[in-house]
């Protein structure tokens, strides 16, 4: 029997682990919208928050 190269298990290691990856599971589903949420909240609060400087520039007066 012939040992194998480390590299030829370093491939077969990587393959493996990128076809239990393609099969996502609920719970990683659910942190990837999770995360979008959030990163979708934090857009919705800087461009709110962009409004709110904006519209105090309207006024005209000096503070």
């Amino acid at each position: 029997m012939n040992p194998q190269p480390e590299e030829y298990f370093q491939r077969r290691l990587q393959k493996l682990e990128a076809e239990m990856n393609s099969f996502s599971p609920i719970s990683s589903q659910r942190e990837r919208q999770e995360q979008t949420r959030q990163s979708g909240f934090a857009k919705l609060t800087w461009h709110f928050q962009r409004a709110q400087i904006w519209y105090q520039g309207l006024s005209g007066r000096d503070e």
